[in-house]
């Protein structure tokens, strides 16, 4: 059974390929597609080239995984999100909460 796991996440890695000129191309592989509950949180302030921009930001609730980093993303109804925190509840150890920010690149 589901229960509050109802959504689709996609887990994903940077993959960084040397472009042969001193810096490196980044793409996202996908590493797994997990059961999530999604929580829209507020958003957040961000700062890029002196203008101001509200970045979106949400929460997946998970089954526990040893995989995930902070170099991580996840994508979830249709939007991709920078994993910013990963935190745990003691009360639910087979549980894990994701927290990320709107991905802008």
């Amino acid at each position: 059974m589901i229960g509050k796991l109802k959504n689709t996440a996609t887990l994903m890695k940077p993959v960084r390929t040397d472009d042969g000129g001193g810096g490196a191309s980044v793409v996202w592989s996908q590493y797994a597609e997990v059961w999530a509950a999604l929580t829209l949180l507020s958003s957040t302030r961000d700062f890029i080239g002196g203008s101001e921009r509200r970045l979106a930001r949400a929460a997946i609730e998970i089954r526990s995984r040893t995989d995930i980093s902070f170099m991580d993303r996840f994508r979830i109804a249709g939007a991709d999100y920078d994993v910013v925190s990963i935190e745990s509840d003691d009360r639910n150890p087979d549980r894990v909460t994701l927290i990320g920010e709107e991905a802008t690149t």
